[in-house]
């Protein structure tokens, strides 16, 4: 998706082809999946890519997300963690912030990166430059004794400023999403 995104707005050499200025029109009407299923807990968020598009309808346990990231990578700043096979994150309190933020916030935001791997959160935010606004992260802020919360991300191209959701329910019938072939 941030790939995507960066060529839509970012690469002159394509930006003008059909296809490229049909994402644009997306964004500007429409919501657009981020395939990735968020679980927020008291102590930071799991992100686990959602392959299959099951969004909200099957739980994430944290003991299984804590399984499949051991063994994995954790970046020297933020302390935030990836599964062997990239598909299971996690991002700690205090390493992501809801909220206005500038391009270069938003590329070093923790859930951003967490969402689309430190490339695509430098892709993000240097789409995120090319709108009037700066843009807004949307999180949820779990308290200690509160159940954790699972949810799902879009982005939006609003018509002054970039929108990253993580705290999406689903299903709200304004939202785009893009096949891909293997």
């Amino acid at each position: 998706m941030a790939s995507l995104l960066h060529s839509a707005y970012c690469d002159d050499s394509v930006s003008n082809e059909p296809e490229f200025k049909n994402v644009r029109e997306i964004m500007k009407n429409r919501w657009l999946w981020v395939f990735n299923r968020n679980l927020w807990t008291d102590k930071g968020v799991y992100v686990s890519q959602d392959d299959k598009a099951v969004g909200r309808s099957k739980q994430l346990d944290i003991n299984e997300l804590e399984k499949k990231l051991k063994g994995g990578r954790e970046l020297s700043v933020g302390g935030i963690r990836f599964s062997q096979d990239g598909k299971t994150r996690y991002a700690p309190k205090g390493s992501y912030t809801s909220g206005d933020h500038t391009p270069e916030r938003l590329s070093k935001d923790g859930f951003i990166i967490a969402s689309c791997n430190q490339e695509g959160a430098e892709k993000l935010g240097e789409v995120s430059s090319k709108f009037k606004n700066n843009p807004y992260l949307y999180s949820l802020d779990i308290s200690e004794r509160q159940k954790p919360e699972l949810r799902v991300s879009a982005v939006y191209g609003y018509f002054v400023g970039f929108r990253f959701d993580g705290g999406g329910r689903g299903g709200c019938g304004r939202v785009h999403g893009f096949g891909v072939l293997k």
